[in-house]
Parts: C-alpha cells; structure tokens; sequence
C-alpha cells in the first residue's frame, strides 16, 4: 500500500511538471527583444530600450534559467537572470529575478496556451506568445500610490 501512495504522489508531481513543460518549452532559445520604458518607469523614463535573452531548461529540465541584457538609449543597462518553475515544495509556479540593480522579485505564474501572467507586490506582467512561439509581446505595470501603471513594454524575436 505504501509503494502505491508514493508511486501516485510521484506520479502527480511528473504530471503537474509534464502540463507546465511545454508552457516553459515556448520560452526556451534566444530571443532580441525591443521594448520602450513608459514615464512611470524609476530608470531610463520614456526610453527605447534593446537587448538579448538566452533561455534554457537547467540540466534537470525542470526549471527555465533565462539570462537577460537590456541596454537603453542614454548608456543605462539592466541585466540579470530568471528562474521560472515549480519546486518540489511548492504547489505553485513562480519566477525569481536577480537584476544588477540589486533586486530579487518573486512572481506567482499562471500560464494558458499562450499567455503567461507574472503577478508580484509591486509589478506585474502579461506576455502573449504568438501561435508559433516565434514571438512574444510583453506589458509590464509597476504599483504607485495602490494603482497600477505603465512601466515598459516588450517585444521579443526567437533567434533559434
């Protein structure tokens, strides 16, 4: 009976990981992304932005590694990595992101076919995967004074 348990909670674990991994698949490769930081952004306000993602399965395959540069017009760079996927202790999926300014966010994921929702305590995105995984659009809002604003807007373009 014991051997039954833990096979089904083993096997639960798998299935939950086997729905969310070809969410995750659509992300993996490298990307140019183009993007525009709005007038409530705190760096580079109203300023065209460029850059690069490179995003893997880590080597267990159960969590995305995505390393990211941005570098805006005006010589400000952001940079960092992002760890997207569910632990074993977690019901849920989040992304944790490290960035050169010194910030770790953590976000709650909810995906669907082709959209992924990134929800933190102060910023929050949506991004839409075109029906090929070719591409995606990205809306990212910050919270000021309890409301939600603008804060960038990206576009990404898989490279491989």
């Amino acid at each position: 009976m014991t051997n039954i348990y833990l096979k089904e909670n083993m096997m639960r674990k798998h299935e939950s990981f086997e729905e969310l991994e070809p969410l995750l698949q659509l992300f993996v490769g490298d990307w140019i992304i183009e993007g525009l930081n709005s007038s409530f952004a705190p760096n580079s306000v109203d300023t065209p932005l460029s850059g690069t993602q490179h995003v893997i399965f880590m080597e267990s395959g159960r969590l995305v590694e995505a390393h990211w540069k941005y570098e805006y017009k005006g010589g400000d760079k952001h940079y960092g990595i992002s760890i997207i996927g569910k632990a074993q202790e977690k019901e849920k999926t989040e992304c944790h992101n490290f960035d050169n300014i010194g910030f770790h966010r953590v976000y709650d994921c909810h995906f669907t076919e082709n959209t992924w929702v990134l929800t933190g305590k102060s910023e929050r995105a949506t991004i839409k995967f075109d029906k090929n995984g070719m591409s995606y659009k990205e809306f990212w809002e910050v919270k000021k004074n309890g409301k939600w604003q603008s804060l960038c807007e990206r576009i990404g373009v898989k490279t491989t």
